[in-house]
């Protein structure tokens, strides 16, 4: 028998969606038999919780907190816009959560569309930034899902006075990442933009790295960044990142640039 463990509601409600121990998603459908089994008495049926004083009667719905949370959205932003405490959204957040963190992490192995040897993602990343006197290991990564279904992925690190990020797109289906934004596009430019007056490894704690696209507004309250959709002609977005982190290295401890 192959294991495999809960990783989401489906977005219907309708479906458990669980995951082998190689990552391959499978849907269980709930139906009457799992109901009765998720409960301590074969049969019973759901117990409803009566709202309280204390247990506010949330202004969306379970189906609409995940819905936010995967699109990128932070439990306290949800809980914020329905007016309930955070610890009820991660009642619904914590499956949502993980699909976005095993999305991340499937992204990390995935391969750079059109280049030239298949590197992973996370590899492609990690041989860069290193390069430049990055912590790896300070890393992060996750994933959120736009309006039309697709994935985009979202690395952040510290970069000397700022919080540098990039993004890429995740086609599922070809199984292959592309550069979104500036910093992802220096990351994985075959030859990168040297910066004038500088060598590989220069001054200013070593950081010399583009930073994220000026094109990323906030998303109505979204914890992970809207790029833009439609880069300005002739421009050269290696440079316009590089140029874009410079500008950030001079922020305070923690900012983005955004």
């Amino acid at each position: 028998m192959r294991p495999v463990r809960f990783v989401a509601l489906s977005e219907d409600g309708h479906a458990l969606v669980l995951a082998d121990e190689v990552g391959r998603l499978l849907a269980l459908p709930i139906d009457e038999r799992i109901a009765g089994a998720l409960h301590a008495e074969p049969g019973a049926p759901p117990l409803a919780v009566a709202p309280t004083a204390a247990d506010p009667v949330p202004s969306l719905s379970p189906r609409d907190i995940q819905a936010r949370i995967r699109s990128g959205e932070s439990a306290e932003d949800v809980a914020r816009i329905a007016g309930v405490p955070v610890d009820r959204v991660l009642r619904y957040a914590g499956p949502v959560l993980q699909e976005r963190a095993m999305l991340a992490q499937h992204a990390r192995r995935t391969r750079l569309k059109g280049a030239e040897k298949p590197t992973p993602l996370a590899e492609v990343v990690n041989g860069r930034l290193s390069q430049h006197g990055i912590d790896t290991e300070k890393i992060s990564w996750d994933a959120y899902r736009r309006d039309d279904g697709t994935w985009r992925i979202i690395a952040t690190w510290p970069s000397g006075k700022a919080t540098a990020q990039a993004i890429w797109d995740l086609d599922k289906t070809r199984q292959a990442v592309t550069p979104h934004d500036d910093m992802a596009q220096y990351l994985c430019a075959e030859r990168p933009t040297p910066i004038l007056g500088q060598e590989p490894a220069p001054e200013r704690g070593g950081h010399a790295l583009p930073g994220p696209s000026r094109g990323e507004p906030s998303r109505g309250g979204h914890g992970l960044p809207a790029a833009s959709e439609h880069p300005r002609p002739g421009r050269d977005p290696i440079r316009a990142g590089r140029d874009a982190l410079l500008a950030s290295l001079d922020r305070p401890l923690g900012a983005s640039s955004g």
